[in-house]
């Protein structure tokens, strides 16, 4: 995630910068995690293994089974009708669908 804005991912604010993002499940919870990219590089390992990191900034994903199994993981955000700054961060894979909300958050 690259963004030059503050953002709002569930009830967790971003500052501005880059970021890997991780999904765990954790229990009967699917986790999202924003990480500093330092953080993983300092273990000396390679992005696509940020998933071995702990911490970040991490938002709990609301989970839905779906009867429509998707076949490729998809990654969606999903602005919200009338509204120019805020939706919805959608992501699907076999029958999971999880998601949550997103706001740009203004320069104050």
């Amino acid at each position: 995630l690259d963004t030059s804005v503050a953002l709002r991912l569930g009830d967790q604010k971003l500052a501005p910068g880059i970021y890997y993002l991780t999904v765990a499940r954790r229990d009967t919870d699917f986790v999202l995690a924003a990480i500093d990219p330092a953080e993983v590089h300092a273990q000396m390992i390679d992005p696509y293994m940020a998933n071995r990191t702990t911490g970040g900034t991490e938002v709990i994903l609301k989970h839905e089974k779906t009867d429509e199994v998707s076949s490729v993981l998809e990654i969606e955000l999903a602005q919200t009708v009338g509204a120019q700054a805020s939706g919805n961060l959608v992501i699907c894979f076999g029958p999971h669908k999880l998601s949550t909300t997103f706001a740009l958050l203004p320069k104050k």
